[in-house]
């Protein structure tokens, strides 16, 4: 399944990613215990991004998991700056929780996606003979945007948690 070394590490950085971002959103926040989690977060997460680029089994060349690598920097970077500036000083805590949820939302909707093609399309293909390019981007796409979906609705259920919570924080 993991065809190089820099697949295994990949493998290994995202899967404690999944990990570390779980204990991120599930623990309570403002401890020592959530931001260790959060930093090896977004550390292991540099790592995925860092070796997503590295990794052209599937189609020799640059591709479409590629330019999801690049879209998913964008909140990666923009929350991890939130975090560490702490600017604006009055929403970075917002900006922080918004971006990173969405870092972690995308980190999932890989993950289903990549079980998707890992093990639901060599079971289709060895058990119903569905070889096809457009039942595995079905498959794929479907996934992922209800993985997304989903994502969405808990990141905007818990914003107002943390809106709140922030009003609390001392300046």
């Amino acid at each position: 399944m993991i065809q190089s070394p820099t697949g295994l590490i990949h493998a290994i950085a995202a899967s404690i990613a999944l990990v570390a971002g779980l204990f991120v959103f599930a623990r309570p926040r403002s401890t020592t215990f959530h931001r260790t989690m959060a930093y090896i977060y977004g550390d292991v997460m540099a790592v995925v991004v860092v070796t997503a680029f590295s990794i052209y089994h599937l189609t020799k060349s640059f591709n479409l998991l590629h330019v999801a690598t690049i879209l998913s920097c964008f909140p990666l970077i923009i929350g991890i700056v939130a975090a560490l500036g702490r600017r604006p000083k009055d929403c970075w805590l917002r900006i922080y929780y918004y971006w990173m949820s969405w870092s972690y939302v995308l980190l999932c909707a890989a993950f289903f996606a990549e079980i998707a093609t890992r093990i639901m399309m060599p079971y289709l293909s060895s058990h119903f003979e569905i070889n096809s390019a457009l039942v595995y981007a079905a498959i794929v796409g479907f996934t992922s945007l209800f993985v997304v979906v989903l994502g969405w609705r808990l990141v905007e259920r818990n914003r107002r948690i943390v809106a709140g919570f922030q009003s609390h924080e001392p300046t």
